[in-house]
This record gives C-alpha cells, sequence and structure tokens, in this order.
C-alpha cells in the first residue's frame, strides 16, 4: 500500500507526488454532496426553483473551470 501526504496550499490539495488527485477527490466529493441536495429536493421544487440552486451551487464551479479548460485546449 502506497502513502502519500497532501498539502493544502490556497484552498489546491497538492501530494508529495505534485499530483492533483487529492485535490480533484475534494472537488468531487463536494459536488456529489451538492449534487445530493438537489435530488432530494428535486421532487418539491420547480423548474426555476432548481435552476436558481444550481447556479448558486456550481457557478462558481463552472466559472473557474471554463478558463483552464480553454486554456488546455489553446483558444483564446
Amino acid at each position: 500500500m502506497l502513502c502519500t501526504m497532501s498539502l493544502n496550499l490556497f484552498g489546491l490539495y497538492i501530494d508529495d507526488l505534485l499530483n492533483f488527485d487529492a485535490h480533484i477527490d475534494n472537488i468531487c466529493r463536494k459536488a456529489g454532496r451538492k449534487l445530493n441536495v438537489l435530488a432530494r429536493l428535486s421532487g418539491v421544487l420547480n423548474v426555476e426553483c432548481k435552476l436558481v440552486l444550481f447556479v448558486l451551487l456550481f457557478y462558481h464551479i463552472l466559472n473557474i473551470v471554463q478558463p483552464f479548460s480553454t486554456f488546455a485546449v489553446g483558444i483564446r
């Protein structure tokens, strides 16, 4: 079993091999929790309320990821 340590540096998790696996796991865990909340409320809320909740919960993630994804593809 391989033991690695990770460091939280300004909200970015980096392990001793300079991988972002811990950071990605953390983001996926947080997104899963938020999706679980939306799923539990899906039968109670109308479409407009669900959209507002989605934007409130995920807009900052989508806004952060978008510049990096276009940079990686080479689109400017």
